[in-house]
């Protein structure tokens, strides 16, 4: 078998029958391991299912946003209730005292 440089560095020396040499194996391997060990899993929001979400929470960015906006307009709107319910109290004992 003779030897013949690595068509991939074109610096080592292989038997023919190898693909590449040693050095770029060893190489490619590492590579793909540290790649591997990276890699990190996106999480995509449970609500809109297109958006990663936000480091601790189910939902994205927007998504929580939109939730508490809504939180707050059902507070307002519970307020309100409220205030309407306390006006038509005292306009109720208003005309019971004028009768």
């Amino acid at each position: 078998m003779a030897l013949v440089t690595c068509p991939k560095c074109e610096l080592n020396y292989m038997k023919e029958d190898e693909g590449i040499c040693n050095v770029c194996r060893s190489e490619i391997r590492r590579d793909s391991h540290a790649a591997a060990d990276n890699e990190v899993e996106i999480i995509v929001c449970t609500e809109c299912e297109e958006a990663p979400v936000v480091f601790g929470n189910d939902l994205c960015s927007e998504c929580l946003k939109e939730q508490k906006r809504q939180v707050e307009l059902e507070i307002a709107a519970a307020l309100d209730a409220e205030f309407e319910d306390a006006i038509a109290a005292d306009e109720a004992e208003e005309t019971e005292d004028e009768e």
